[in-house]
């Protein structure tokens, strides 16, 4: 959320929008009414801007500090009593049920399913995440057996993996059909390492294999991540940020494929944040998203 973390801030909005703040009326500092006030001023990088300012403050901060880290604890208590998500390493077989009723109990109806992340490529410089879970995990018969746990407790199952997985992830629909799974990141599209300048060669493999796995009901998709680096649009590599049009002509083949093959009743936009920052404004991407 922007109310969060405002970032990035080129055009410098939180500071005056903070500098006027520290000048007006005390009653816009009131929790209620400084929740309405702005995203640019509020957060974690508005409290940095107050704690270790660049230049002098016209007027004591310690009135705006405390409105700003009131409003942070009312954000955080918000995302803990909505939070819906969770993990519990289906590796450790029957065993995983136990950490899952558990959780189940602690999360009070708002647990809802777990993410198990079973990125692996053969060519060891392809990472998705600092740990490399084994290869061919998803079929793996110990997994198997801390998946078949979900179900019984009306848990979904999340997905992230690379597209080259996506047959396996597949066989997993097949062995649990009373399981709802969601494919993270359309599948995870490659385009580094031994996929560097292969998105247009690799596109109809991705294509079919979306199309294929979209054949299971019991399957959903997430449509985000392509600004990750591992994508392979090299965002970060332009003179200039990409604007909403041209992401959008970038990406449009890949979400096509995916709302025709699914339906748009099994898919979902996903902002794929703070992750995606690294390439792409929220803003920017969400236009995207409209276009």
């Amino acid at each position: 959320s922007l109310a969060i973390a405002f970032w990035p801030d080129p055009k410098g909005l939180g500071r005056k929008a903070q500098l006027a703040l520290l000048t007006s009326d005390p009653a816009k500092l009131a929790p209620a009414a400084f929740a309405d006030q702005s995203v640019a001023a509020r957060g974690l990088t508005g409290l940095e801007r107050l704690l270790w300012p660049d230049e002098p403050l016209p007027a004591d901060p310690c009135p705006l500090i405390r409105a700003t880290a009131s409003d942070l604890a009312r954000l955080a208590t918000e995302i803990h009593d909505g939070w819906t998500g969770g993990h519990a390493d289906l590796l450790l077989g029957s065993q995983a049920g136990a950490v899952l009723e558990a959780q189940v109990l602690a999360g009070n109806g708002r647990f809802r399913g777990v993410r198990n992340s079973s990125v692996w490529h053969e060519d060891p410089s392809i990472r998705g995440t600092p740990h490399v879970p084994p290869k061919g995990m998803l079929l793996d018969q110990t997994f198997h057996e801390g998946f078949a746990q979900l179900a019984p407790l009306g848990l979904s199952f999340d997905g992230w993996m690379w597209w080259t997985q996506i047959q396996e992830f597949a066989a997993l629909a097949d062995a649990f059909p009373a399981t709802r799974l969601v494919l993270d990141h359309f599948g995870g599209i490659l385009g580094v390492g031994a996929h560097a300048g292969k998105l247009a060669d690799d596109f109809p493999h991705w294509r079919a294999a979306i199309r294929d796995v979209a054949k299971r009901p019991n399957v959903a998709i997430k449509l985000g991540g392509l600004a990750m680096r591992t994508a392979g649009f090299a965002l970060r590599e332009q003179e200039r940020p990409a604007s909403s049009q041209e992401l959008a002509g970038l990406w449009r083949p890949y979400f096509e494929t995916c709302v025709e093959a699914f339906g748009a009743e099994r898919c979902m936009f996903e902002s794929n944040f703070p992750v995606d920052k690294v390439c792409v404004r929220y803003d920017t991407l969400w236009n995207a998203f409209k276009r």
